[in-house]
């Protein structure tokens, strides 16, 4: 445990420095933190905003769809995040964010397959 650190909560923290201070407390605390900073990455907090970030949150969990018809992939990637959402691994926002993504995307590919 940092001495810096100890002496950080020291300051913001003068309460904790009488005799019945529990700092093994703290330092479980401050290395949960550290460690649950290194695992969650600064990206599952950005917003999606293409297929490919939708394409990059699926293989975070080790999903690549490719099966060389677009719409199929798109069909198989909906219900991967859908199992995915079941399972509770995904949060709300990140499946709707997803989910909202595939089905643009599947207009707009069924848009085009219409047209030519």
């Amino acid at each position: 445990f940092c001495m810096s650190v100890k002496n950080t909560m020291k300051r913001q923290w003068p309460f904790l420095c009488g005799q019945h201070s529990n700092w093994r407390l703290l330092e479980i605390a401050h290395s949960t933190i550290l460690f649950l900073g290194r695992y969650l990455s600064i990206e599952s907090w950005v917003e999606m905003r293409t297929l490919y970030d939708v394409q990059q949150l699926l293989k975070k969990f080790g999903i690549i769809v490719y099966i060389g018809d677009r719409l199929a992939d798109l069909e198989l990637m909906e219900l991967e995040l859908r199992e995915l959402y079941q399972a509770r691994v995904l949060e709300n926002r990140e499946y709707e964010t997803a989910m909202l993504i595939i089905r643009q995307e599947k207009r707009l590919e069924k848009e085009k397959r219409n047209r030519g």
